[in-house]
């Protein structure tokens, strides 16, 4: 399992709204970067249930010790 920080940004109706997520791929790490984003920009489409959300950045989260509470505050 790998955990990434991603950043995206979605709309609903006219309104746009930015976040960020904390993601965990089950399958392992994914060397093809192209094919990273997809599988990272499909969880968020279902996830939180929106197709007009664009991907803005990623980075995988390397400290297992690190305080996830921090990142979703």
């Amino acid at each position: 399992m790998i955990d990434y920080i991603v950043r995206f940004t979605y709309w609903i109706d006219d309104l746009e709204f930015s976040s960020d997520k904390v993601i965990t791929i089950q399958e392992g790490h994914i060397e093809d970067q192209e094919l990273l984003e997809d599988v990272l920009l499909e969880i968020l489409k279902e996830e939180i249930d929106n197709e007009n959300i664009v991907l803005i950045d990623f980075e995988e989260i390397t400290d297992r010790d690190y305080d996830i509470y921090k990142l979703t505050y």
